[in-house]
C-alpha cells in the first residue's frame, strides 16, 4: 500500500502547517489563559500518542513517524499562535 503525500519538500509542508494553524486561530474560541499553557504541556504529546500509536502510522515507519511529529507540531504552534494574539491584544489595550 503506497502513502499519499501532499507535499514533495519539508518546507512545503511546514508552510502548509503555517497556513493551517492561522486558519484554526481565526475559528478558535476564546479560552482562559492558564488553560492554554496546560494544553501546551499536554496535548502535543497525546496527539503524537493518537496518530503514531492509535491510528498505527507506526507500521509506516519513518513516513508514520514524520506524520506524528508534524500534527503534534501543528497543534503546538496553534497553541502558541494563539497566546501570541492574546498578548498582541493585551498590549493594544494597554496602549489606549
Amino acid at each position: 500500500m503506497e502513502s499519499k503525500k501532499t507535499c514533495d519538500h519539508i518546507s512545503d509542508h511546514t508552510t502548509k502547517i503555517n497556513d493551517q494553524t492561522n486558519h484554526n486561530l481565526l475559528q478558535a474560541k476564546a479560552q482562559p489563559k492558564y488553560l492554554v499553557y496546560i494544553k501546551i504541556l499536554c496535548i502535543p504529546g497525546i496527539v503524537f500518542f493518537k496518530v503514531y500509536i492509535l491510528k498505527l502510522r507506526i507500521l509506516k515507519g519513518y513516513d508514520g513517524y514524520y506524520e506524528a511529529k508534524s500534527k503534534a507540531f501543528e497543534r503546538l504552534l496553534l497553541y502558541f499562535k494563539y497566546i501570541e494574539a492574546l498578548k498582541v491584544h493585551h498590549n493594544r489595550e494597554n496602549r489606549t
